[in-house]
């Protein structure tokens, strides 16, 4: 399928992890201005890159809607190019934009509102329009040469163009939490019986739990995939990470009080079978604990776990969220629980040559 990417300068970064993973499962992608040629009008030129796609795909924010921006223009003449959006136009939520900003030409069909990995919730949508048109993709072994090959040219044409530096300026990259791999264990206080909610059971995972119910324990865990679009790790020197959460509910008052500080660990990426969670506190990496937990919604230093973690060539982040006591003697102590997608890990980092 042959798609058009429109975005506002300021999300070049996610633009581009989306352009990969779509090149990755068969896509032929328009997705940097820049190589449009040079011999037309501007207009002129999009119109062309326009009229030869079967999907116009906009990430929507409040950037990408302000009129005078790059992404407002390539709006346009997609509205001029295909009247009816139905089917040829995916809105892309990336920030959250006053519904009277957005042109009623987007507000006609749905727009895509991800929970978790933003650039593959986009991948599974266009995989579902593209077959609704009949759009047949290559074979798998075609689809994996040319998700190869596009990597290659990207990190290739990266490293030409800084030969001449042996770092790149600093730069800043945000990745949230992936529902697909987050989720809770459950435990019973009364036969100390292990349930996993998580993985591919969407239906459970979309909130992680931390803390007691009445005749349970609850342990979270958040996956991050941390991946940088057309960077190997091994040129990447991370200079600070951090890690949030937003729109923390708590329930409960004093939870700490009752079941100790929240800690909050680094576990080996893999699979998290119910029985892992025993003696967690052995074999995670503690990172910090909480007493206060408004403290997980201000930015909490994980650079150390993340060098770790890169120099190892690794992209995944496995954090786990637990309180160590289990309140005996009281019936209901609190929860606390999540959006996976609303964990944040921001990055800075530089590229050596």
């Amino acid at each position: 399928m042959k798609i058009f990417l429109s975005y506002a300068s300021e999300h070049r970064n996610i633009a581009g992890r989306i352009n990969l993973i779509l090149i990755g499962e068969g896509h032929d992608v328009f997705f940097d201005r820049a190589d449009l040629p040079e011999a037309e009008g501007f207009d002129a030129r999009i119109r062309r890159a326009l009229q030869a796609s079967d999907l116009f795909i906009f990430l929507l924010s409040p950037q990408s809607v302000e009129q005078g921006s790059y992404a407002r223009t390539e709006l346009r003449i997609a509205e001029n190019h295909w009247p009816n959006p139905e089917g040829r136009v995916l809105p892309v939520v990336l920030k959250a934009t006053p519904t009277e900003d957005v042109p009623a030409y987007l507000r006609a069909v749905t727009w895509l509102e991800p929970e978790g990995d933003l650039a593959a919730e986009v991948a599974a949508v266009v995989a579902r329009i593209a077959d609704k048109q009949g759009i047949s993709l290559p074979s798998r072994r075609i689809l994996l040469a040319t998700g190869i090959s596009a990597v290659v040219l990207a990190v290739t044409g990266y490293f030409l163009l800084t030969q001449d530096n042996p770092t790149s300026d600093p730069e800043n990259f945000t990745f949230f939490g992936i529902r697909a791999n987050s989720g809770s264990v459950f435990e019973r206080l009364d036969n100390d019986e292990r349930q996993r909610f998580g993985s591919q059971d969407t239906k459970h995972n979309a909130i992680c739990w931390i803390g007691r119910r009445t005749s349970s324990m609850s342990t979270g865990f958040l996956d991050v995939h941390m991946l940088l679009p057309g960077i190997p790790l091994d040129r990447v020197q991370v200079q600070k990470a951090n890690f949030s959460i937003q729109d923390l509910e708590v329930e409960g008052d004093e939870v700490t009080r009752w079941l100790g500080p929240l800690m909050l660990l680094a576990l080996d990426y893999g699979e998290l079978d119910a029985d892992d969670v025993e003696n967690i506190l052995e074999r995670g990496q503690t990172i910090r604990s909480y007493e206060n937990l408004s403290e997980l919604q201000k930015q909490t230093d994980i650079t150390s776990v993340v060098q770790n973690l890169f120099q190892r060539r690794e992209e995944h982040l496995r954090l786990v969220l637990v309180f160590p006591g289990r309140a005996v003697g009281q019936e209901q102590p609190g929860i606390v629980r999540f959006e996976p997608g609303k964990a944040e890990v921001s990055l800075e980092y530089i590229v050596r040559r």
